[in-house]
């Protein structure tokens, strides 16, 4: 953990944090995907049953499933970039 810190506080940004939180940030994004899919087919059943059904097995998968990959696709991106860093950053040291 005092390693976390101290990268948190990197002023250099020597030590990269993002890849370490990578993992956090798509798990509170599952959870606030499935608070937001509940919440959106309870409230279809506000309007009527039949709206309810639809919005919660059809549409709410639908926007969760878009969603999770959208955010997923995001992370993946930001770690190829880190990667890509981290390598350049190894070649730059060898020469």
């Amino acid at each position: 953990m005092p390693a976390f810190i101290s990268a948190l506080f990197d002023f250099s940004f020597e030590n990269f944090i993002t890849p370490r939180l990578v993992g956090v940030i798509y798990a509170i994004e599952l959870l606030a995907s499935v608070i937001a899919w509940i919440m959106f087919g309870v409230d279809g059943f506000m309007g009527g049953v039949l709206r309810g059904v639809f919005q919660m097995f059809i549409l709410a998968p639908i926007g969760f499933v878009i969603t999770v990959l959208f955010v997923r696709v995001t992370l993946e991106l930001f770690i190829a970039i880190f990667k890509i860093a981290e390598h350049t950053r190894g070649l730059v040291e060898k020469s």
